[in-house]
């Protein structure tokens, strides 16, 4: 009983897999198991309902109209951050001013003002991320810097 499994066990999938010592012959085994066959024939057809389903499905159009609005999302959500960090900057130091020891001068208000108003705009910009990174000039730089770190692995 005990030699038939082990039999059973050394020619199944499993078996050769863990029996393998050379990427080429793992490959072979891959190609050629069955139970892999199987599992990708199975994984198609997965596929291919999901497909459908989404395709013809409100489902589908809301998640479609949902990641066309993640495009956008970036925008908003730094435009947001930086329109509270400056309302709390401001709010914090006129609350603080006489405890504090220093002023924050008129260039500093300056660069407040622009900040908020940047924010402000960024806030109910239709500018998509797509448009961002081909329009950007500092989202350019970190791309090419990323380029030039991996081709430098």
């Amino acid at each position: 009983m005990i030699n038939r499994m082990n039999v059973i066990f050394r020619y199944s999938f499993l078996g050769r897999i863990t029996e393998i010592r050379e990427e080429g012959c793992l490959k072979e085994v891959l190609e050629n198991s069955r139970f892999v066959k199987r599992l990708l024939k199975m994984r198609n057809k997965y596929r291919k309902r999901v497909a459908s389903v989404l395709e013809t499905g409100s489902a589908g159009r809301r998640i479609v109209q949902f990641k066309n609005e993640l495009y956008i999302f970036p925008v908003k959500v730094g435009s947001i951050i930086i329109v509270i960090a400056i309302l709390f900057n401001v709010s914090f130091y006129v609350l603080f001013r006489n405890t504090m020891c220093k002023e924050m001068g008129l260039l500093g208000w300056i660069i407040e003002g622009i900040l908020l108003s940047m924010g402000l705009v960024g806030i109910f910009c239709k500018a998509g991320l797509i448009d961002l990174m081909e329009t950007s000039l500092f989202i350019k730089w970190i791309n090419r810097c990323k380029q030039s770190e991996s081709e430098d692995k």
